[in-house]
C-alpha cells in the first residue's frame, strides 16, 4: 500500500517538474509545444485521478506565474484547466472517440472566448494589436514589392488584396478558433494514449486517419445549417453574414478533412512513404485548387463511402 502511494507521490512529482520545464522552455523558446500542456496531465488522469491532476496543472500554473507573470500563469490554467478536466472525464468513462473530441474542443473554444474577454476588460484592445500587426506587414509586403520593381498601380491593387483578405480573416476568426481547438484536442489525445501505452495501460484508441469518416446524419445536418443562414439573412438578422460565412469555412473544413482521410487511404493502400506523404499533404493545404478537388473528393464520399466504412452516429 505504502509503495502506491509513494509511487503517486513520484509520478506527481515527475509531472510537475516536466510540466513546468515544458512550459517555461515552449514560452522561451518554442511556443508550438505549449499546446501539448494538457497531454501530460491528461495522462495522469486516467491513471490515477482527476481531481489530483488538476490540482497539480494548477501547481504549475502557479509556478509559471512566478517565473513569467500572473497573466501567463492565469493564461495557462484558463485555456487547459476546462478542456483537461473534460477530456479526462469523456476518457475515463469510456466515451466516443467522436464525443471526446467534440465535446472537448468545444469546451476549449469557450476557455479561448473567456480569455479574451478577460483581456478585453484589462483593457488590452485585442482587435488593435492584430491591426497594428497587420499595417507593418502590410508595409513589409509593399516594400518588398517595391524593390521588385512593380509598378504604383500594381503595389495598390496587392494593397487592396491583402486588406480585402486580412478583412476576411476577422469575419472567419470563430471558425479558426474552432478548428484550432479541434486539432489540439486531438493531439492531445493522441499523446495521452501513447503516453498511458508506454505506462502499460491500454484505452480505446483513435481511428487511422484513413480510416476517418463523418458522421451518418452530416448532410441533413450541412443542410439545416445552409438553409439556417440563408433564412437569417433573408431576414436581414444582424451579423447574418458573418455567422453564414462561418458556417461555410466549417462545412469546407468537414468536407476537406474528409477527402484528405480518403487520399490517405489510397496512400496508405500504395504504401508511399511517410515523408512523401507530409510533403504532398502540406501542398495540397496551400494550394487552392487541390483544396476544392479534395473537398469535393470528401462529398463524394460521404455520400457514396467510396471506402465502404462503416460510419457513426453523431453527438
Amino acid at each position: 500500500m505504502n509503495s502506491k502511494k509513494d509511487n503517486i507521490v513520484l509520478e506527481t512529482f515527475f509531472v510537475i517538474i516536466l510540466a513546468t520545464l515544458l512550459t517555461i522552455f515552449s514560452i522561451g523558446y518554442f511556443p508550438y509545444i505549449l499546446p501539448l500542456f494538457p497531454a501530460i496531465f491528461i495522462a495522469f488522469s486516467i491513471k490515477n485521478r482527476i481531481l489530483p491532476s488538476i490540482i497539480n496543472m494548477l501547481i504549475v500554473s502557479i509556478l509559471v506565474a512566478l517565473v513569467g507573470g500572473v497573466q501567463l500563469g492565469i493564461f495557462i490554467f484558463v485555456i487547459f484547466g476546462p478542456m483537461t478536466l473534460v477530456s479526462s472525464y469523456l476518457i475515463k468513462n469510456r466515451r466516443s472517440n467522436m464525443e471526446i473530441l467534440g465535446y472537448s474542443s468545444m469546451v476549449l473554444f469557450i476557455s479561448i472566448l473567456v480569455l479574451f474577454s478577460f483581456i478585453d476588460a484589462s483593457g488590452i484592445d485585442i482587435l488593435n494589436e492584430l491591426e497594428e500587426a497587420f499595417k507593418q506587414f502590410v508595409s513589409m509586403q509593399l516594400e518588398a514589392l517595391k524593390e521588385i520593381g512593380l509598378t504604383s498601380s500594381e503595389i495598390f491593387e496587392s494593397k487592396e488584396l491583402l486588406e480585402t483578405g486580412y478583412r476576411n480573416f476577422l469575419t472567419i476568426v470563430p471558425s479558426v478558433l474552432l478548428v484550432i481547438s479541434l486539432g489540439i484536442i486531438y493531439i492531445n489525445y493522441l499523446c495521452a494514449t501513447k503516453i498511458l501505452k508506454k505506462s502499460g495501460i491500454q484505452i480505446v484508441n483513435l481511428p487511422k486517419f484513413s480510416r476517418f469518416r463523418l458522421p451518418n446524419d452530416i448532410v441533413p445536418g450541412i443542410i439545416i445549417m445552409l438553409l439556417a443562414g440563408v433564412i437569417m439573412k433573408r431576414m436581414d438578422i444582424s451579423h447574418s453574414d458573418t455567422i453564414f460565412l462561418n458556417i461555410v469555412v466549417l462545412i469546407e473544413f468537414a468536407l476537406f478533412l474528409q477527402g484528405l482521410s480518403v487520399v490517405d487511404y489510397y496512400f496508405t493502400k500504395k504504401k508511399m512513404f511517410l515523408l512523401v506523404k507530409i510533403i504532398l499533404y502540406i501542398m495540397f493545404i496551400f494550394n487552392a485548387s487541390m483544396t476544392t478537388i479534395i473537398s469535393i473528393l470528401g462529398a463524394v464520399d460521404i455520400i457514396f463511402n467510396i471506402r465502404k466504412i462503416k460510419s457513426f452516429k453523431s453527438l
